[in-house]
C-alpha cells in the first residue's frame, strides 16, 4: 500500500529530463505502461500504451492519453499513497473494456512526490468471450427446456387421460422419441465443443 520504493540513485533531473534507463524499463514491460510526473502529465508512455490508446506521442497532458473518470479517481487515491486496480469501459474510438493498475512511486527525494505508474490491460476480448459464454448457456438452457417440457407433458398425459388411448399413445411416443433424440444431439454437441476447447492449443 506504500507504492514502489526507489533508492537515492534516481535524481530529480534524471526522471524529469529523461533517464534512458527508466524509459527502457517501461518500454520493456509486456503491458501498456505510462509514467506520470504529476496527476495531469504523462512523462513517458511505452509503445504498447501508445498503440492501445492511439497516441502519436510518448508524453504530454494526461487527458490526451487517459480520460476515463475512473482513472482520475484512481490517481487521486494514489496521490494519497493507495494503489488502485480498476476496470472501466471506453466507448471511443470503439467499445472496449480496460483494466488499469495505478500506483504511486514512493521516492526518497522530497522533490518527487507525485510520480505515478499506470499499467493498462485490454480486457475486451475476454469480456466478449464471457458474454458469448453467458449467451450460449442461456440458449442451450432454452433449447433443453423445450423438449423436456414436452416429455414431461406427454408422460403426464399418458399416465392420465391417454392411459387407454392406443392411437394417442403411439403418437405421443413418436414425439417423445423425437424430443429425446433432440436433447441427445444437443448434449453431444456440448461435449464436442468442450473437447474442442480443451484441445484448442493442440495441433490436429
Amino acid at each position: 500500500g506504500e507504492g514502489v520504493s526507489i533508492g537515492h540513485a534516481i535524481r530529480l533531473e534524471e526522471v524529469m529530463e529523461g533517464s534512458s534507463a527508466i524509459k527502457l524499463l517501461i518500454e520493456a514491460l509486456p503491458d501498456a505502461a505510462l509514467l506520470l510526473s504529476t496527476r495531469e502529465n504523462v512523462w513517458f508512455a511505452n509503445t504498447a500504451a501508445r498503440d492501445l490508446l492511439g497516441a502519436a506521442q510518448a508524453q504530454g497532458p494526461r487527458s490526451q492519453f487517459l480520460r476515463a473518470p475512473e482513472i482520475v479517481d484512481a490517481l487521486e487515491a494514489a496521490a494519497g499513497g493507495e494503489p488502485r486496480k480498476i476496470r472501466y469501459n471506453e466507448r471511443v474510438p470503439f467499445d472496449r473494456w480496460i483494466e488499469a493498475h495505478v500506483a504511486p512511486l514512493a521516492l526518497d527525494d522530497e522533490e518527487l512526490q507525485n510520480l505515478f505508474l499506470v499499467v493498462l490491460r485490454d480486457l475486451t476480448k475476454s469480456e466478449r468471450i464471457e458474454r458469448m459464454r453467458a449467451d450460449f448457456v442461456a440458449n442451450v438452457s432454452h433449447e433443453l427446456r423445450t423438449p423436456l417440457a414436452s416429455l414431461v407433458g406427454f408422460i403426464e398425459t399418458l399416465k392420465g387421460a391417454a392411459r387407454d388411448d392406443t392411437q394417442a399413445r403411439e403418437r405421443f411416443l413418436e414425439i417423445m422419441d423425437s424430443q429425446a433424440k433432440r436433447m441427445s444431439r444437443l448434449v453431444s454437441d456440448l461435449l464436442a465443443l468442450s473437447r474442442i476447447e480443451l484441445d484448442e492449443h493442440i495441433r490436429p
